[in-house]
């Protein structure tokens, strides 16, 4: 099995910022709270975030498409 491709790892964020990618949760876009990169410790695939806003992959200079996965076979909008 694979790692999860998600923003909450570390080594990921710094893959998609490398990338052109601004990585934040959606109050931090809206700015309803500041920008952080402090997600916490989360065991993934076990951990439930309780929070409901989790890290997401958003385009640089737009607002979408704020996923808060990083990989996807056939996803087009990168390009």
């Amino acid at each position: 099995l694979s790692e999860d491709q998600t923003p909450y790892r570390k080594d990921e964020r710094d893959r998609l910022k490398a990338a052109g990618a601004r990585v934040c949760s959606i109050d931090q876009m809206e700015g309803k709270e500041p920008m952080h990169e402090n997600w916490g410790e989360v065991d993934l695939g076990v951990d439930i975030d309780e929070h409901g806003d989790p890290p997401r992959v958003w385009c640089m200079d737009h607002d979408y498409p704020g996923t808060a996965f990083s990989r996807s076979l056939g996803d087009g909008v990168e390009e």
